[in-house]
């Protein structure tokens, strides 16, 4: 919008000078800079799902070369982008010339021919009323609405990835209770089998030492034979 504001001022400044040249120049940048303000503006309404018609182009036209005119009331506004009422079209250019205006009105406002059929549709209803501040406000509506399903989306998304974690850490909850269940068991088959092993060895020692008591009789007995036989 800055653009457009000193490319105004720059084809005000050389008017009445005698530079030809210089001021069809500073006339095409200024009408430029009005077509791409209206491209964006028409982009913006197309984002929001809303299409301006040939009269409301003309109107947004209007609006930005009067109030882009030095002097205007509306020139702060309009830089600020806080703009958002039309302003009636009255002598715009102040002496930029009638055709350096016609032009700058008409070139934004004609449709390329694939679109002009759809242009030149009858609007919809309520559309052919409807200001900047109005479409700007459906903008700003639906860019909120646009927002709010995207931050939905994540939420969904964050709890997607909370209910993954959960199922994961009851799985691995359920793992641990698994080994521990495991560990205990074998801890307590250890322990058994210590049992039986200190049995064991006790079993071992008593047959261990019957035998050596039998064989001590055993050698009793022989000693008494030979004394016997002898």
């Amino acid at each position: 919008m800055k653009a457009l504001v000193d490319a105004r001022d720059a084809a005000a400044g050389v008017q009445g000078g005698g530079q030809a040249d210089a001021l069809r120049a500073t006339q095409k940048a200024y009408r430029d800079r009005v077509a791409e303000v209206l491209a964006a503006a028409k982009a913006v309404l197309d984002e929001a799902g809303l299409e301006a018609n040939a009269i409301q182009v003309r109107r947004m036209g209007e609006t930005l070369q009067t109030a882009s005119a030095r002097g205007s009331e509306h020139r702060d506004a309009l830089v600020a982008g806080t703009l958002a009422k039309d302003v009636g079209l009255d002598d715009p250019f102040g002496g930029l010339g009638d055709d350096a205006a016609d032009e700058a009105t008409e070139a934004p406002a004609r449709p390329a021919p694939a679109q002009r059929a759809k242009a030149e549709a009858p609007a919809r209803p309520g559309e052919a009323g409807a200001r900047p501040g109005e479409a700007a406000a459906r903008s700003r509506a639906a860019q909120e609405k646009a927002r709010a399903t995207e931050e939905q989306a994540r939420e969904a998304e964050r709890a997607q990835e909370r209910a993954r974690r959960e199922a994961a850490a009851q799985a691995a909850r359920a793992k641990v209770a698994e080994l521990e269940e495991a560990l205990g068991q074998a801890r307590a088959d250890a322990r058994a089998a210590e049992v039986a092993a200190v049995r064991a060895q006790a079993e071992a020692e008593r047959a261990r030492r019957a035998a050596v008591d039998t064989e001590t009789r055993l050698q009793r007995a022989r000693d008494d034979l030979r004394a016997a036989l002898a």
